[in-house]
């Protein structure tokens, strides 16, 4: 708890205190202090730099924190190299200056450069060393602004800069106040003002060119597997925080290094069990009934009855849906039947999976996504990330692509969409037009949430009338910013906290981003 936290501060103060008798002892402990940082951000800068690694923060698992006692140990050093009388020692002061400050910048915590320019700013300006003091602030500038295009409010302007279909005259008739409702994110807001008129309207406001709405904008309106024509405003502008005003990290992507069946659920399956946890797979429930009591019973279709004094109902659209009008008690409260039944279902989508019988180009991404191109919106290499498909690639001499439509109408065949995805393919790999197929798998569903205009209202919460029953799900409303697999996962954390309430059982915290945008945080609107 904070409380501990502290705690152990005050006693390493008093430790400090107690035990540093002289300036020597002091010198020690800032070579101590200072050293011990520098070896996390040799670490940092070894990962980053020679392994492709993005996620290392560090001991304490955050690069926030990681970033600011580095901040902390740089002034020890940087004091240590100008006053230390041995050669030997200074260099090694002031070589450790290097991965410290290649850590800060490169580790994207927006408190660590701020941090890092005050302290060098500080030290420069004490020393006299104003000319310097200059350079170092305009070096810290570009710093910033070359390594720093995830972070709010640069990430718009680099994506601005670089996109080659908005140009200035089409930036002079963009529409300032639907750009400040974009910069002024405000969950409950933007609900209530946006939610009734559709996507595709509020971006056609916006002023920008068609090819333009359709190159930036579309990555974020897929993300929630809906078309701009069917999905809300306010569900679009929560989808750009989340994904990039509001989210440094939002456009990466953690991936399993084998298939999530292996790496993810197997494992998960065997710790439950370990806990005397009931897993049972191929058995529906078909009703769900609730006494006078505490008790809840789920009758399965496989004839049994369980009862128990807590239920999750965590199923997508259809199934919760046809799962409360099967049961009449469910529907005793009649705003929670009609929130239930009102929830729709967005379009389909497509994953094609092809293991092809030669290798792509070297200089291929691992991921990408697509715009303006028909209805292909993303292409991995599965065999650059993946180990199940990287085997097969070294056993066959060939690689694993996949292929993403989302929003794909219930018009179209599979046969037509497999025609289209390969020919884009095609054109965008041209490596591939010789390529043999050599096994194939397509999955096409239909189970994800609409988000459509004036839905936000009705939309069901985690806790439900009922008590100790709650709902979790990707079309739960949540207090938060959240994208379809993230909001199923944390209406989980709230459903399972919601019911360890109940017997005084402290739940699990969840950690997300502002909930607000970067300007509104600003100006404080």
């Amino acid at each position: 708890t904070q409380i501990d936290n502290y705690f152990k501060m005050l006693l390493q103060y008093y430790l400090i205190a107690a035990f540093i008798r002289n300036e020597g002892q002091l010198r020690e402990l800032n070579w101590t202090m200072g050293l011990s940082m520098v070896v996390v951000g040799i670490r940092y800068c070894y990962g980053k730099f020679l392994l492709g690694e993005h996620r290392f923060e560090g001991a304490t698992g955050d690069r926030n924190e990681m970033a600011m006692a580095m901040v902390m140990a740089w002034p020890l050093l940087f004091m240590l190299g100008l006053t230390t009388k041995v050669m030997w020692k200074r260099v090694i002061a002031w070589a450790s200056l290097v991965p410290l400050m290649l850590s800060i910048v490169f580790c994207l915590s927006r408190g660590g450069m701020l941090g890092l320019i005050a302290v060098v700013g500080y030290v420069l300006y004490r020393l006299h060393h104003k000319r310097w003091l200059w350079v170092v602030g305009i070096c810290g500038g570009l710093i910033g602004l070359a390594n720093l295009p995830s972070t709010a409010p640069l990430n718009a302007i680099s994506l601005v800069r670089r996109s080659p279909f908005i140009s200035l005259a089409d930036l002079r008739k963009l529409s300032t106040e639907r750009t400040r409702q974009m910069l002024l994110f405000d969950p409950q807001k933007h609900a209530a003002q946006h939610d009734a008129i559709s996507a595709a309207r509020f971006l056609e406001e916006t002023g920008l060119p068609a090819r333009a709405r359709e190159m930036i904008f579309r990555v974020f309106t897929h993300a929630v597997f809906n078309d701009d024509a069917t999905l809300s405003a306010s569900e679009m502008l929560a989808s750009l925080h989340f994904h990039f005003l509001g989210n440094p990290e939002g456009m990466l992507f953690d991936v399993l290094e084998e298939p999530a069946s292996d790496a993810l659920f197997a494992p998960m399956e065997r710790y439950l069990r370990a806990l005397d946890v009931e897993i049972r797979t191929g058995t529906a429930a078909t009703q769900i009934t609730r006494d006078r009591g505490d008790r809840v019973r789920v009758a399965t279709s496989s004839g049994e009855t369980l009862e128990a004094t807590g239920l999750v109902l965590a199923q997508h659209v259809r199934g919760v849906r046809e799962l409360v009008h099967a049961s009449p008690d469910l529907a005793s409260d009649g705003s929670f039947a009609k929130a239930i039944d009102e929830l729709g279902e967005g379009a389909s989508y497509v994953v094609w999976r092809l293991f092809l019988d030669r290798p792509l180009d070297e200089t291929r991404k691992p991921y990408v996504r697509v715009a303006d191109l028909g209805s292909l919106d993303a292409i991995s290499l599965h065999d650059r990330f993946e180990g199940e498909s990287r085997r097969y690639a070294l056993r066959t001499g060939g690689a694993v692509v996949q292929l993403q439509a989302f929003g794909v109408p219930e018009s179209r065949t599979d046969r037509e969409l497999r025609d289209e995805l390969l020919s884009t393919l095609r054109v965008l790999y041209p490596e591939t037009k010789g390529a043999k197929i050599l096994h194939d798998e397509l999955v096409r569903r239909h189970d994800c949430p609409a988000f459509a205009p004036g839905s936000y209202v009705a939309r069901p919460r985690v806790a439900t009338p009922y008590g100790n029953i709650a709902l979790a799900g990707d079309y739960v409303k949540l207090p938060f910013p959240s994208a379809l697999m993230e909001r199923a996962a944390a209406s989980g954390f709230l459903a399972a906290n919601l019911l360890l309430d109940r017997w005084d059982v402290r739940g699990e915290s969840l950690y997300t981003i502002p909930s607000r945008g970067f300007v509104s945080g600003l100006i404080g609107r």
